[in-house]
């Protein structure tokens, strides 16, 4: 089969590049919900300055001026600082705002990581088990490391398998595309970034459970946490993508950052166990090759300094700073698929300065703060607009958010 795969993904590369569009098989998606559907964020964060959160607001403010000078290559069109649950500066480059969801690409996937532990807390999913013994109306693998995949190997990025996002255009059943791959490696042995191990962590879900992804974690995150908006895009047989294509306000993602910041917590009620928190954010597998080479955890990568991340491609992030209970989050259109080091820099050099008390307010720097961050406006060359080239576009965008 992964012959067949390989040579149907290199005809299907072939004719996009020849623009055989009459070649290329329909894909079978419809969108599920308007992307630009805007409501109120439930339950809001509570908010502070920056001197309560023991942060300058000085500092705040050169961070919000570092991103503005490179809006060419960050894009960045949110950004969230959050310190012991509440925000202490906010920044949206007009047209974007606080209630319109963005999409997270493979910030995604941390969500599902997410949905995954509550099902382990509640004994529904054992993380050794072989996916064979989960997908049992598939006929074996004859590949013995195929027959060694387990939920795990599929949290850590170590299936191995080669059925990726290419593949997903070729088939309907990405379930049995999966499936009836062969692994290049030994499972669990090495870290390969592959979407679609979240994606079947999505389709494990939704056989163990019945429920879509979706279903199962609105009274267990979505609810508990106010969040409202929550659309995510579905393969063609009707399962979450779980590695790509859902899309939250930001504030809603702050929240998600702060239910991991508090291990588990909210309210002062447990949603998610300690002992799943600490596993999903301590390195599982070493990642030597990824974009980030401090470790993986389960769908979170690691950073230096008990540092750890949501990451979505174009610069989406949830950073956390659990030494300082503290967390940026941020919505972009990049050029760049990663981050530059730079704003990791950046970012840590804000949030790292914080101290372990509150400063003396500073009414003058507090309202500097708040006159910048009123008047960002997300303006990009037009090469850079992330729509084409064409200028219109980006100002049809900006006529549906004000319509």
């Amino acid at each position: 089969m992964d012959i067949t795969i390989q040579m149907r993904s290199i005809d299907l590369l072939i004719k996009m590049l020849k623009k055989d569009t009459e070649g290329i098989p329909q894909y079978g998606y419809a969108r599920q919900k308007n992307p630009y559907e805007i409501q109120p964020i439930a339950q809001p964060l509570p908010r502070c300055t920056p001197e309560e959160a023991g942060i300058s607001s000085a500092v705040a403010e050169q961070l919000f001026r570092t991103v503005e000078k490179d809006v060419d290559t960050l894009g960045v069109h949110a950004m969230m600082l959050i310190r012991d649950g509440k925000v202490f500066a906010e920044g949206y480059w007009a047209p974007y705002r606080p209630n319109l969801p963005h999409m997270l690409y493979s910030a995604s996937k941390s969500i599902v990581s997410t949905a995954i532990g509550f099902a382990y807390d509640e004994g529904l999913i054992d993380l050794d088990r072989r996916l064979d013994d989960i997908f049992t109306e598939l006929p074996p693998s004859s590949n013995k490391w195929a027959r060694l995949m387990t939920v795990r190997h599929l949290l850590t990025m170590s299936t191995g398998i080669r059925f990726n996002e290419i593949g997903s255009m070729l088939d309907r059943d990405w379930v049995k595309m999966f499936m009836e791959s062969v692994p290049k490696f030994e499972p669990g042995t090495q870290f390969e970034y592959n979407s679609l191990n979240t994606y079947m962590l999505s389709a494990v879900l939704k056989l163990i459970t019945g429920q879509s992804l979706t279903e199962y974690l609105i009274p267990r995150l979505y609810e508990p946490l106010g969040i409202t908006n929550y659309p995510w895009e579905a393969c063609p047989m009707g399962t979450e993508k779980g590695g790509w294509g859902l899309s939250l306000c930001i504030e809603d993602l702050a929240k998600i950052a702060q239910l991991y910041l508090n291990k588990g917590e909210w309210n002062g009620r447990r949603l998610l166990s300690r002992e799943w928190i600490d596993m999903a954010t301590s390195p599982q597998i070493a990642t030597p090759n990824g974009e980030i080479n401090q470790g993986y955890g389960f769908q979170i990568w690691m950073n230096a300094n008990g540092v750890y991340q949501f990451n979505g491609a174009f610069g989406q992030y949830a950073v956390m700073f659990p030494h300082i209970n503290a967390a940026a989050i941020i919505f972009s259109g990049s050029n760049q698929l990663f981050a530059k080091t730079s704003l990791m820099q950046a970012l840590s050099s804000c949030l790292w300065s914080a101290a372990e008390s509150p400063l003396p307010q500073y009414p003058e720097g507090y309202k500097r703060l708040k006159e910048y961050t009123s008047s960002l406006v997300f303006s990009p060359t037009p090469s850079r607009i992330g729509l084409g080239t064409d200028p219109d576009q980006f100002d049809r965008l900006c006529d549906t958010l004000d319509g």
